[in-house]
């Protein structure tokens, strides 16, 4: 799967790879898990865009799956279907 941001970024892979490259381009991840850059991420859209990211799982692989469908769903990204190609 490719997910390609609003701000044109791109990652591409299953969803935890997805989100581990998000964490690799955040600012003040380095040292994060999963689990703690989910609530960064959840902190941030609350602050910053007054918008309740709904990000819950039991395991790191439902929690990057959970906050690849809050992105599309909230118009902050989109999947890029594979005959698509790079944009």
């Amino acid at each position: 799967m490719k997910l390609l941001l609003d701000n044109m970024e791109s990652y591409e892979g299953n969803a935890i790879e997805i989100v581990k490259q998000m964490m690799g381009s955040a600012m003040f991840a380095d040292n994060k898990s999963i689990r703690e850059y989910m609530d960064m991420v959840m902190k941030n859209a609350k602050v910053h865009h007054d918008l309740e990211l709904n990000i819950h799982g039991d395991t790191d692989e439902d929690l990057a799956r959970c906050l690849v469908f809050q992105i599309v769903e909230h118009n902050m990204g989109m999947i890029m279907k594979d005959d698509e190609g790079e944009k």
